[in-house]
């Protein structure tokens, strides 16, 4: 997708589908090492857990519709 010489499309795309994209060219992760810089410039990495989709939180299902047709 592009919008001319503009890339804010191309970064919302990423935004909105990165965890999709992750998972199709570098597969499930068990762990992450994720590497930060703190407020006084100590640089820490830290692993962390990954999580499978079975493992989320469900989204609450509507007890009403949407919209009525009238």
């Amino acid at each position: 997708m592009a919008d001319g010489g503009s890339q804010s499309a191309k970064y919302r795309e990423l935004d909105k589908f990165f965890p999709g994209y992750y998972a199709t060219f570098f597969g499930p992760r068990g762990t992450f090492d994720i590497q930060y810089k703190e407020v006084m410039g100590k640089r820490v990495t830290r692993t962390v857990a990954g999580t499978t989709l079975a493992a989320l939180p469900k989204p609450p299902v509507p007890d009403t519709p949407a919209f009525r047709l009238y």
